[in-house]
């Protein structure tokens, strides 16, 4: 049932105008593709992300991403030489940058003006761009992009899928019909009939769908682990842990895109050491690129996210980006 929400109002009417051609969005001479989610919260998508970089390993490819809770005035490209980079990055620009250094990546306020100014800027040092991936594109109609990408976490109750503030969806599901490609992610973590719904509802309306497992992986012998962690869904996180076999002895949870201040991390070494120091201190990356206590980061074992394709779909990505990248 859709409830009278002022939000769905605003949405649709924002959508409404691009499909009418009120609204035109601006594309570019490259191809591009957006990365994008259906609701709030952590769905994958910057494992998908370096997953495509990874499958467009032969192309020069242009990361953007928005600065969200970073300090960035103007479209910059990211640089990891400042130990505060992710206050003037943001978290997720600076994690893919760390894990993908070979890669342009930009960040700034603004999702079309950052594609733009970095183009036109890595073009007057003749650094020729094949491909731009965006962050968290789905919404922001204004850039026109070559391959939409659509993550829908599929972990939670089927409740949670309600435009907000009911629900976690940033739009309703219908709206998903507009992407070029869906991937349903955690579905090793699905809800059973949260998954049976996506799966009829996308097969009923011929989307092309992918699916992926989730996985959490640290490297450790020991299997006590005390963890601390500000991502979207921290409770998949800790289930992911102990499904591989690891006990979770305490999980310090902070909000998401959260920004360690020093006496935090000092309270959290402190923490660790007085009660659980037969435990191994553990982040996940996404975490640990905002830790600048050299102890703390010294201590901490990344836990890496990782999404894990069939082969088959894993073919059927790789076909759709050589479709545009031609």
């Amino acid at each position: 049932m859709k409830y009278l929400n002022p939000y769905r109002l605003v949405i649709s009417a924002k959508n409404l105008m691009y499909e009418n051609g009120w609204l035109k969005p601006e594309k570019f001479s490259v191809p591009v593709i957006s990365v994008g989610n259906l609701t709030t919260g952590g769905t994958g998508k910057t494992p998908v992300v370096l997953e495509l970089i990874s499958l467009l390993q032969d192309k020069s490819i242009l990361v953007v991403s928005k600065s969200y809770k970073a300090s960035l005035p103007e479209p910059a490209e990211v640089t990891l030489e400042n130990l505060k980079h992710t206050g003037i990055y943001g978290d997720e620009p600076c994690l893919i940058k760390k894990l993908a250094p070979h890669v342009s990546v930009w960040s700034g306020p603004h999702k079309t003006d950052t594609v733009e100014i970095a183009l036109e800027r890595l073009a007057s040092k003749k650094h020729k761009i094949d491909i731009v991936i965006v962050d968290d594109a789905f919404s922001h109609r204004m850039l026109k992009r070559d391959l939409d990408i659509v993550l829908i976490d599929v972990s939670q109750p089927l409740s949670h899928y309600q435009l907000i503030p009911f629900g976690h969806l940033r739009e309703d599901i219908d709206q998903v019909l507009r992407a070029h490609l869906v991937i349903l992610t955690k579905v090793n973590n699905a809800q059973a009939e949260t998954l049976n719904f996506f799966r009829e509802y996308l097969v009923k309306n011929k989307k092309t769908t992918l699916e992926s497992i989730a996985k959490s992986i640290v490297n450790s012998e020991n299997k006590k682990l005390f963890l601390y962690s500000g991502i979207g869904n921290p409770s998949q996180l800790k289930l992911n842990l102990e499904n591989s076999g690891f006990q979770v002895v305490e999980h310090l949870v902070y909000p998401d895109h959260h920004s360690y201040s020093l006496s935090e991390q000092s309270e959290i070494l402190t923490q660790w050491r007085s009660k659980f120091s037969d435990s191994v201190l553990c982040a996940t990356e996404k975490d640990l690129v905002k830790v600048t206590d050299t102890d703390l980061k010294s201590q901490t074992k990344p836990i890496a996210l990782q999404l894990d394709f069939s082969n088959i779909d894993k073919d059927l990505l790789n076909a759709k980006l050589r479709q545009i990248s031609q």
